[in-house]
């Protein structure tokens, strides 16, 4: 079960993944025998789910981005490194993040802000693993923040907070998650890049 998937638009870093960093004006087709279940797509790098749980990323990797290892920009699908079976992928604006069966989130790439939330504000280049015991069944990844959806509705962020982004009733950083305060409970989260939304 999956698909192949197609792109088009602005290809100057390789993230339609066709290998050119020719802009494509119609759809074309990822290069390589890919099948899908899910994809998506950030700033400039794009993530590929496979019905074996791996994670596949193409495009602008000098943050680590891609997850493979490198901070190497690539123009076709390659592996995010790692004995890791995702469930779900979020690609934010240069990080992103994978979600895992047991409600684990690994993040890799940009973590000058603490969109990682490792508790550091580090970048990394293979996927490390969201401090605390927490157990999401969602995940989004933006512009500098991270967001966590749980099964009790509550939602929790971590990244860059200047805006009020993190919904913690603060405009400060942080680099591990806190929840979203009040008694909320979502069933879905929308992010619009410095600033979010809940679905009741």
């Amino acid at each position: 079960m999956g698909t192949i998937i197609f792109g088009w638009g602005d290809n100057s870093l390789g993230q339609i993944g066709d290998n050119t960093v020719t802009v494509k004006s119609s759809p074309v087709a990822v290069v390589g025998t890919h099948i899908f279940l899910s994809t998506s797509a950030g700033a400039f790098h794009s993530l590929g789910l496979k019905a074996d749980g791996t994670a596949w990323s193409w495009g602008f990797g000098t943050s680590g981005q891609l997850g493979d290892n490198t901070v190497t920009t690539k123009s076709s699908p390659v592996a995010v490194v790692g004995s890791h079976s995702f469930v779900a992928i979020a690609a934010g604006s240069i990080h992103s993040l994978g979600l895992k069966a047991d409600g684990s989130a690994w993040s890799w790439g940009k973590g000058t802000s603490g969109e990682l939330g490792d508790n550091t504000v580090t970048n990394k280049s293979s996927p490390v693993a969201v401090v605390g015991s927490h157990s999401f069944v969602a995940i989004k990844a933006s512009n500098n923040h991270s967001l966590g959806l749980k099964a009790d509705g509550s939602v929790w962020a971590w990244g860059l907070g200047t805006s009020g982004q993190l919904g913690d009733n603060t405009v400060t950083t942080k680099s591990s998650p806190v929840a979203v305060v009040g008694s909320h409970s979502f069933v879905e989260v929308i992010d619009g890049g410095a600033h979010v939304l809940g679905l009741k």
